[in-house]
């Protein structure tokens, strides 16, 4: 009887040796995954026990823990979501299984109380990390990021073709460009409907297209396009000199009674940028929060007026 004790004592003593504290509970794309706090075995007894706070603007927030594997499965997950996400994280992915080696990015930053910092297209991702051996934690200085306490309401929107769209997020998006190729003789434009992540997944498409590389102000204003989405923010910018002129709008919003912001008619950039000989280089934005104020007569005019002062009164800017 005596040594039946001894060896299930070394059984459970070897069970929590050889385990983790495995839980997640974060929000990614409009959806709360939540789990209790449970112990699991590791498939190896060399496997670390890691645990994960991120915070990415429109995409996740929240924590997660456990066995390595586990934990490479659900950072994954996630930043196979968005383009940009995942060319940060080109470091430290498997060629084997386009996983996340997570063991990896504890060693980059493994400093308790440490958040490491990079710029997105949606805003400045926060991340933290920490490994320990099994059956070994320390939860006193570990950072969290609360994710809401639940998911929230799909809500249908439209694509670029009108058809109905459901978005988990909870929100819609638009985003229309347009600029001057080769000479200044042909105007490009281009309109996007979708929901918000597929949204700033084509803004870095665009950012990264080779005709837009070569027309520094149009990549930086798509740099702050998906940081305005982020915000349920609508932003108008114009760009011109005696050579050159870009558009850009952006919507993000929470459709009201199946009412949808529609689309600006584009301004005719040749003809803003010819203005524009005669009075230097202007750069215009209009930021609001809500889509009323961003009609496209109110638009219209304002630039209308802008320029004719200019004119008027020969006022470089």
């Amino acid at each position: 009887m005596l040594i039946f004790r001894l060896i299930l004592i070394f059984i459970i003593f070897y069970q929590v040796q050889s385990s983790c504290s495995y839980f997640n509970n974060y929000y990614l794309l409009g959806e709360l995954n939540s789990t209790s706090n449970t112990i699991k075995k590791c498939k190896n007894q060399s496997d670390k026990c890691i645990y994960i706070a991120i915070n990415i603007p429109a995409l996740v927030i929240g924590n997660f823990s456990g066995c390595q594997d586990g934990v490479s499965e659900t950072l994954s997950k996630i930043i196979h979501k968005r383009q940009d996400i995942l060319d940060l994280f080109k470091p430290f992915i498997k060629n084997d299984n386009n996983n996340v080696y997570v063991d990896a990015i504890c060693k980059s930053s493994n400093n308790i109380n440490q958040t490491e910092r990079a710029q997105t297209m949606s805003g400045m991702m926060r991340l933290y990390s920490i490994c320990y051996s099994q059956g070994q934690e320390n939860t006193e200085s570990m950072i969290y990021f609360d994710p809401p306490l639940n998911s929230t309401s799909p809500v249908q929107c439209l694509d670029t073709f009108d058809k109905p769209l459901e978005c988990k997020e909870g929100y819609c998006g638009i985003f229309q460009i347009a600029y001057l190729e080769g000479n200044g003789s042909t105007q490009k434009e281009r309109e996007y409907a979708s929901c918000p992540n597929d949204l700033i997944n084509q803004l870095y498409l665009l950012k990264n297209d080779q005709v837009i590389k070569n027309i520094p102000s149009l990549s930086e204003s798509l740099s702050n396009m998906g940081d305005i989405c982020a915000n349920n923010f609508f932003l108008n910018t114009l760009n011109a000199d005696n050579s050159s002129a870009h558009f850009c709008y952006i919507g993000c919003f929470i459709p009201n009674d199946n009412k949808y912001q529609s689309f600006l008619e584009f301004p005719n950039l040749k003809l803003i940028s010819e203005t524009m000989t005669n009075i230097g280089t202007t750069s215009i934005d209009i930021y609001s929060t809500t889509p009323k104020s961003t009609s496209k007569k109110m638009i219209k005019m304002w630039l209308l007026l802008f320029l004719t002062l200019c004119l008027i009164f020969n006022v470089k800017i």
